[in-house]
């Protein structure tokens, strides 16, 4: 049976890109559309194709919008800005870095979802405000207070969690600051972006729809300027769409069927698939007993080579899933060597890398040199054991 993008790839070939109609492309990643170029590129082994324009919603939506997207850790220093300048703060860049993460974050969902964040960071200030003040009191007491909130307060907080409460009372004029200073510049984060493409959607200017039909591939959940483009597009009649989902979760109410059944309705599909994958054919699933973590990622050698010598293992359709992003190094090191071609689409974290605990050992080197000048034994045989001098070095290996 072949896979959604298979499908979908096989309808828009005949329906579209035969005749050479102007249409794009939109799917929800780089990696969706790295797919869908490959079942793409196999029509053209015995034909002239012309591959349509694909964008990701990203690089679609910033097409409608007049700002240009910073990269993240620019993004951070500038709210570090205006965070410094709100909170009176002399805190450091290296201590905001990890919360900056989280309140762009913050910022860019308000955006995406067309919050009024003026509304929004009031009332959370007022949440904060009222869970640290009653912190002390039963679930009772707090539901009896509730019903007099507004007319009862108590003096019950402390030094640290007043600082707290007023990092929350800041945190529109933080995010105003912010994104006014962005604006000036005429640049900004991926949810202004969307924000201000929003806003050219509801002023129906239609100047920048080039093509005479827009196909979204994938998609799930979508936010609020997505479903506004989706809507315009569709009401402009130059919509298609197409949706991966299994019947299973549709028929039965299931949770995890609550996006894909609103987006069916409100955006219907005008080619059906076949979508019974999960009761089509019998599946069969092993459990194997492992006492530790790299125990796992070796016996993952033993079932891949057997199916290999089987001939019963499609490479291309393989997954490894790994519960710990820190096991990928060692299930790396523990794959067949007749594997020569790998599809690797997960995080990793740095600290978890060579060069990581190169720099590491190189720290700890200076940190504890004594008054003489000299090394401690221990740091000069931690750094020249690291593997990426090791790799380099043949006298060090030895």
């Amino acid at each position: 049976m072949n896979n959604f993008l298979q499908q979908v790839s096989n309808d828009i070939y005949n329906k579209y890109i035969k005749k050479n109609e102007n249409i794009c492309l939109i799917l929800p990643n780089k990696r969706s559309e790295l797919y869908l170029l490959k079942h793409l590129s196999e029509y053209s082994k015995n034909n002239t194709l012309v591959i349509p324009k694909i964008y990701t919603i990203n690089s679609l939506i910033s097409e409608f919008s007049t700002l240009i997207e910073l990269d993240e850790l620019t993004l951070i220093y500038r709210l570090f800005k205006s965070f410094r300048k709100h909170l009176k703060t002399n805190e450091n860049f290296d201590k905001f870095y990890f919360w900056g993460q989280m309140l762009l974050n913050d910022f860019d969902d308000i955006d995406k979802e067309l919050v009024d964040a003026s509304l929004l960071f009031k009332n959370l200030s007022e949440i904060k405000e009222y869970n640290f003040l009653f912190d002390y009191l039963s679930k009772e007491q707090l539901a009896n207070i509730e019903l007099f909130w507004g007319t009862f307060k108590t003096k019950k907080t402390s030094v640290y969690k007043q600082q707290f409460l007023e990092i929350w009372n800041k945190l529109f004029d933080i995010y105003n600051d912010f994104n006014n200073n962005l604006k000036k510049e005429s640049l900004g984060y991926a949810g202004m972006i969307y924000r201000d493409a929003y806003l050219n959607f509801s002023q129906n200017n239609f100047t920048k729809f080039n093509y005479n039909k827009y196909i979204f591939i994938g998609f799930n959940a979508l936010n609020k300027t997505e479903k506004k483009l989706f809507s315009t597009l569709k009401k402009e009649n130059k919509a298609i769409f197409y949706w991966d989902y299994d019947n299973y979760y549709i028929k039965n109410n299931h949770e995890a069927g609550k996006f894909i059944s609103e987006n069916l309705k409100n955006y219907p599909q005008e080619t059906e698939f076949n979508y019974n994958n999960l009761n089509s054919k019998q599946k069969n699933a092993e459990i194997f007993s492992i006492p530790s973590r790299v125990g796992q990622v070796k016996l993952i050698n033993n079932i891949l080579q057997k199916h290999i010598q089987n001939n019963n293992l499609d490479l291309e359709q393989t997954a490894i899933i790994l519960a710990d992003e820190e096991l990928l190094i060692p299930l790396l090191h523990s794959l067949p060597n007749n594997i020569s071609k790998l599809n690797i689409t997960m995080g990793f974290p740095f600290n978890s890398t060579t060069t990581f605990n190169l720099l590491n050992e190189l720290i700890n080197l200076q940190k504890n040199i004594s008054q003489n000048n000299e090394f401690y034994y221990k740091d000069v045989v931690a750094l020249l054991a690291n593997p990426l001098l090791l790799m380099n070095n043949k006298d060090t290996a030895k």
